[in-house]
């Protein structure tokens, strides 16, 4: 039995204003040189699970298990306290079984499995078969895969970037404007190992659909009330100035991993190729776009050496940058053009020296 919780209250209040000191006009809720806007996100989460294991014979055994869980979400923003782009929320039961054979012979382990949902906001079942194998082909050298189809019902939408910020959020589910959303994984790899060294590779294949980002006016825009373009006692509809796009995506890569170890020394070197993209039919015109999280290289080394009481670690770090977004131009029915860039590449290089000694009474 579990319950978990997360808020996130954010609060802006820019004034632009010259070197000279002379304020800025900025026609928006905010008044006279200054631009307002507050974020709001909240979850709840309470649930009930049981799992239990089931011995067939001395190759087989059954993992299996229910659950139920109740998922509470809303998200406020504004302009200022004169224009509301959105106030909602909503609640949703999840309902879950789940069964797992794990079968072992000689050389051959695999693990069948399936988990069906029904989603509450939905009233629809959600069915997740997964299967995964590993088999040894000698005493050093062993085969895996795994594949398996995934669904998430809270989920987090990007947002556009204003003034710099980033202010993801998470939404539930609905069916409609808020999709659940689907992944299914391909993964396939190798492993060898000796008395001293372990090596390990792995290949990978995801797509993702479901996607959310959130688009909205900023205040100032064409069209935006208090620009200048809306005509006086007008009442906007909030839904006109912000939409949720819905998209896709896929990632493919390769992980490695060696690690060396012995009595008094451990070494672990990580090299790790990614792609990334997301597609939305409004950005670009549906050209492939650069996830947030993607870099294209990764390579880390951590040693670790013990000498008597001394213990000493080192961590060296290589990433490539990850893309960030340079400028966006929206239209009035929320087509958008950006310029993607990437960041300058990452390095660090930790080193640490720790003595251990007891302290008597």
């Amino acid at each position: 039995v579990g319950h978990s919780g997360y808020f996130n209250n954010y609060y802006n209040n820019t004034t632009v204003q010259t070197s000279s000191g002379q304020i800025v006009d900025i026609p928006s809720p905010g008044g006279e040189g200054h631009s307002l806007n507050s974020e709001k996100n909240r979850l709840t989460d309470y649930f009930i699970s049981w799992k239990g294991n089931s011995f067939l014979n001395r190759n087989n055994n059954l993992d299996f298990g229910i659950s139920v869980r109740y998922n509470k979400f809303g998200y406020y923003k504004d302009a200022g306290n004169s224009f509301i782009y959105d106030d909602i929320g909503s609640s949703a039961m999840l309902y879950s079984v789940f069964l797992q054979e794990n079968h072992t012979a000689k050389k051959l382990v695999y693990k069948p499995g399936l988990r069906l949902s029904l989603y509450g906001n939905t009233g629809k079942l959600y069915l997740e078969p997964r299967f995964s194998a590993s088999y040894q082909v000698d005493k050093h050298l062993f085969l895996k895969m795994a594949t398996g189809r995934y669904y998430q019902f809270l989920s987090k939408s990007t947002t556009e970037q204003t003034y710099g910020y980033n202010r993801n959020f998470w939404v539930l589910a609905d069916g409609s404007e808020h999709p659940v959303v689907y992944s299914n994984h391909f993964i396939a790899g190798a492993g060898y190992k000796t008395k001293y060294l372990d090596f390990d590779l792995e290949t990978y294949y995801k797509t993702i659909g479901g996607l959310q980002e959130y688009l909205f006016f900023e205040p100032g825009s064409p069209g935006f009330p208090g620009d200048g373009t809306t005509p006086p006692g007008s009442n906007p509809q909030p839904n006109n100035y912000r939409r949720f796009i819905i998209g896709s995506g896929k990632a493919w890569g390769v992980d490695f991993l060696m690690k060396y170890e012995n009595n008094n020394h451990s070494s672990l070197l990580s090299y790790s190729f990614c792609k990334a993209h997301q597609n939305f039919a409004e950005i670009n015109n549906g050209e492939n776009l650069p996830a947030s999280y993607s870099h294209t290289h990764e390579l880390k080394w951590t040693n670790l050496y013990a000498w008597r009481r001394w213990h000493f670690s080192t961590l060296t770090v290589f990433t490539t940058g990850k893309p960030y977004v340079v400028s966006s131009d929206k239209t009035e029915n929320f087509q958008v053009s950006r310029v993607y860039s990437k960041l300058p590449d990452y390095f660090r290089a930790d080193f640490s020296v720790n003595y251990n000694f007891n302290i008597k009474q």
